[in-house]
């Protein structure tokens, strides 16, 4: 019995822990101007409207939620995730720009990529 308590106890610590890092991990809102620029400057020509109708191959980011578009980036950064031109993008990137890029993201209405942009 006691050794079933001792375990229980290791797994709820366990849970706790990583229930925090995942919530400290997590951005919180941002500047939604500051992450329109950097969307206009770093971030349209591969994941804008236009690109993603003539090529098709860039994730559309309109929508998607702040923490999986922040976890994203940050796996970028650290190279966790591999790609040589978001790898570059992402590592130019300060924490407070992602978390204001990803917010501005976030609060974009999504593109329904089955019609065609103009």
């Amino acid at each position: 019995m006691k050794k079933l308590i001792g375990i229980a106890f290791i797994f709820i610590f366990l849970i706790s822990i990583v229930a925090v890092g995942v919530s400290a991990a997590e951005p919180q809102q941002g500047n939604i101007e500051q992450g329109r620029q950097l969307a206009n400057t770093r971030c349209e020509a591969c994941h804008g409207p236009v690109m993603l109708s003539q090529a098709g191959l860039f994730p559309s980011l309109r929508g998607q939620k702040q923490a999986y578009l922040y976890k994203q980036l940050k796996d970028f950064k650290s190279g966790d995730r591999a790609d040589i031109n978001m790898q570059a993008q992402a590592g130019g990137l300060t924490d407070e720009q992602m978390r204001d890029l990803t917010f501005y993201y976030s609060l974009l209405t999504p593109i329904n990529l089955n019609t065609k942009v103009k």
